[in-house]
């Protein structure tokens, strides 16, 4: 896939952000939200773990948050499979969210970027939202009323790029309490860190897949012991997260470690998902840069010596100087096929489902206006080739964004800018009819073929459309309702994130964000989503 998909993923991700400024550490409760002093102790298989007890809008959840997961990928285990989990003696303190995992801020904006905080190395952390009768069925697992609950977990979006577990959107104290369920959200390492690959075994690609993988088995194993059920797992994922989602129910690896899934914008299939352009070539090109290739030695000693050297670099310093010197590079370590996780390419006629019994599918109607947006504001030449030719620029987008054949793409534009006439372009007619070619080219399309797979595999399918525009969208008219409009509904967070882009936000030049606050009625819509699909993770 060429790199041009991926760069225009750096603006689709800002979610509703491409105004502000965001550090997650900065808000902690949200409106309706109260601590209690009760501190709270789970015995996991690898040691305990105290949490502690919050009450939300009435509700009482129990919160764990920052739950290490894996082995820190430090030093040698840099660029690896993750390591599983060794126990740990005491208590271990789960009241604050860990660091994100190594990205760069993502620039939304001229001068404007969405920042997550802090970030590490040392990043694979869980978090955990514990419903009261979960809680209850983990301290007396004996009691005729205990009633294992379904746990959900949810792997963020950011085109394998950027993400955090802790990001205020994803907090699911209030998801946990409405669909009474244990929630789980989780860290995995992005970009290079998440994707480096060379010839050598142990860092042969898809790291940051296998992070996914062992958190899962992570929950699986300790389900119980916070009262929920390790048999009724979903897993669920929006955007890069349901695309990793669909690569679990095709990888042999990831077989038995959940029942049900959820995919939320995004599907295997989409450009978006895979590239071919990360070969060992691109992380000698990395090598290159901080000195560690030496082309003149054996090719054995050259791998030796290359790892040892790029895994002596600083962190930061190695994220810093591979964005700024090679900045196409980086938006080139996405997932692979190839390896034990996705041996086959998922489009492959033998590649099967393995894994789901059932799976829930939903998009929004205009999922590709805000990649028309990205462009746009990627690109701003392309307002002027537009008022040339608004027919030409459409094939080229074609050619390199989707690889549709150069024979195809005359008629295909035909077909999208169907309406429009040379001598007078209308920009906003011609911005919404590439939106809709992008919508069905990286959305609906994948998700109906995967949704097709999935039914005659003979796995329950259900879909839904999310067509709501939110009453306080910062969008204009023309994106419709677009990628990650949804995000906040499904989550039961349109509250948290109002207050905390109107309390925190801040447009350049430090001047205050002011959005109005949900309606009532999409508060209750909010709640009415997370029920289905806490109802869909219990039964189906």
């Amino acid at each position: 896939m060429p790199y041009s998909v991926v760069s225009v993923l750096s603006v689709v991700l800002s979610v509703a952000f491409q105004v502000l400024i965001w550090n997650p550490e900065s808000c902690i409760c949200s409106d309706g939200e109260s601590f209690e002093n009760e501190r709270v102790i789970v015995k996991t298989k690898q040691g305990h773990v105290a949490g502690h007890r919050v009450t939300v809008d009435g509700h009482t959840i129990y919160r764990y948050i920052g739950v290490p997961f894996a082995e820190p990928p430090l030093g040698k285990l840099r660029f690896q499979r993750p390591q599983p989990l060794k126990p740990w003696k005491g208590v271990w303190n789960a009241t604050n969210y860990s660091p994100s995992c190594m990205q760069m801020p993502l620039q939304v904006d001229e001068n404007v970027y969405l920042d997550y905080g802090k970030r590490s190395e040392d990043c694979l952390y869980l978090n955990i939202w514990q419903a009261t009768g979960a809680r209850m069925c983990a301290r007396d697992p004996t009691s005729k009323k205990c009633r294992l609950r379904p746990v959900v977990i949810y792997f963020y979006g950011g085109g394998f790029l950027t993400g955090d577990a802790s990001f205020f959107v994803f907090r699911g104290d209030r998801f946990a309490a409405i669909a009474d369920v244990v929630y789980v959200t989780v860290n995995y390492r992005v970009g290079m860190f998440g994707f480096f690959k060379t010839n050598v075994p142990e860092y042969k690609g898809n790291a940051g897949m296998f992070d996914q993988v062992e958190a899962m088995k992570w929950v699986k194993e300790n389900a119980e012991a916070f009262g929920g059920d390790p048999e009724e797992i979903t897993i669920w994922g929006q955007s890069a997260g349901a695309i990793s989602v669909t690569f679990h129910m095709l990888s042999p690896v990831s077989r038995g470690l959940f029942k049900r899934a959820y995919i939320q914008s995004g599907a295997s299939g989409s450009a978006l998902s895979l590239t071919k352009l990360n070969t060992p070539a691109v992380a000698h090109r990395v090598m290159g840069l901080l000195g560690c290739y030496k082309p003149t030695i054996s090719w054995k000693q050259q791998a030796q010596e290359s790892m040892k050297c790029i895994q002596s670099v600083d962190a930061e310093e190695l994220l810093q100087k591979t964005a700024r010197e090679l900045p196409l590079t980086s938006f080139l370590f996405l997932p692979t096929i190839g390896d034990e996780f996705l041996p086959e390419d998922p489009l492959a006629e033998s590649q099967k489902i393995r894994t789901g019994d059932e799976l829930l599918l939903s998009t929004t109607p205009d999922e590709g206006s805000l990649f028309v947006k990205g462009l746009l504001l990627r690109n701003p030449h392309l307002r002027e080739l537009i008022a040339e030719d608004y027919k030409t620029p459409v094939k080229i987008l074609m050619r390199l964004l989707l690889d549709v054949p150069s024979y195809k793409t005359e008629s295909l534009a035909d077909v999208y800018l169907k309406g429009m006439d040379k001598g007078d372009i209308n920009e906003t007619k011609w911005k919404i009819n590439l939106a809709h070619m992008f919508t069905d080219a990286l959305f609906e399309c994948p998700a109906d073929n995967f949704a097709l797979r999935a039914s005659k595999n003979g796995h329950d399918v259900y879909r839904f459309l999310f067509a709501h525009k939110p009453t306080f969208s910062i969008w204009e008219d023309w994106l419709g309702i677009t990628h990650t409009d949804d995000i906040i509904f499904t989550a039961g967070t349109p509250a948290d994130l109002l207050r905390s882009i109107n309390m925190y936000g801040r447009y350049p030049g430090d001047h205050s964000i002011a959005l109005p606050e949900p309606t009532e009625d999409e508060m209750e819509f909010s709640r009415d989503l997370v029920r289905i699909i806490g109802s869909f993770a219990r039964y189906g």
